[in-house]
């Protein structure tokens, strides 16, 4: 009997514990914005649009958004309105001695989804089993796909000067920079957003610290519990589902 009521005070205090930081996290931002849920589609998608979260009014601006990228005129705002949120699956960690098996990502103008990019691409190697099985992405899948050496131009141009945004973005940016300078012979060089490093910036001031800093704790923290079970569990380790849960993270977090 005693365990059975130490177990039920246990979870109580769970209970009040989640409660008190979701209290907490709600006057960091605008308790009216309102995340839609974004619509998957298959591979080689073609260009779509979808309703960003409100999070901010776009700024009357005279200069273009190329001329905006150029110029590099947002690196030190309070916003950051056009970026490319993107992702990658690749064959391991080292960007050094694995390879790129999908890139995807978003085109954001002035907050809302304008483009999307997503592309199997075929490695050299045979993909590891361990691989396979947290995305999904098999060897029959990109045998008929292209190389890296096709698909890393169309990516960089879709992505034209704009700012990039990844979680943990150091990671994704060192396969870009080792496949670049393969292919060109020159360094590569963007300003990118680590939702990462944003997310633990959201906390501060909070006196709290988020649990955890993987995508999906960020996913179920951020976007909620409907948005992690009925969106991205179902295509977690994707590249075009994370890029697009990164888009919807970076439009709350990046305040």
């Amino acid at each position: 009997m005693i365990w059975l009521i130490i177990l039920i005070f246990a979870i109580l205090i769970i209970i009040w514990v989640v409660l008190m930081k979701k209290l907490t996290r709600n006057h960091l931002h605008d308790d009216n914005i309102n995340i839609p849920e974004p619509e998957f589609k298959p591979l080689n998608l073609s260009k779509t649009s979808s309703t960003a979260p409100e999070t901010r009014p776009a700024k009357p601006n005279t200069m273009t958004l190329k001329e905006m990228a150029e110029n590099d005129c947002w690196c030190n705002n309070y916003s950051v309105p056009c970026y490319i949120a993107y992702d990658l699956e690749t064959t391991g960690l080292n960007s050094e001695t694995c390879e790129i098996i999908e890139i995807a990502a978003v085109k954001v103008e002035y907050h809302k989804i304008v483009d999307t990019f997503q592309e199997l691409i075929k490695p050299k190697n045979k993909i590891p089993k361990k691989i396979t099985s947290i995305t999904g992405i098999t060897n029959e899948m990109v045998e008929n796909c292209r190389s890296i050496e096709d698909v890393l131009p169309e990516f960089i141009k879709f992505t034209e000067k704009y700012p990039m945004v990844a979680h943990n973005a150091d990671f994704d940016y060192s396969f870009i920079k080792k496949n670049y300078l393969d292919l060109y012979g020159k360094n590569f060089s963007r300003r990118h957003y680590d939702t990462i490093r944003k997310y633990k910036q959201y906390y501060q001031g909070t006196g709290m610290k988020p649990d955890s800093c993987k995508l999906g704790d960020v996913i179920f923290d951020i976007l909620g519990l409907e948005y992690y079970f009925d969106v991205y569990s179902k295509n977690s380790h994707r590249a075009l589902t994370d890029a697009t849960a990164l888009y919807y993270i970076f439009e709350i977090i990046n305040k």
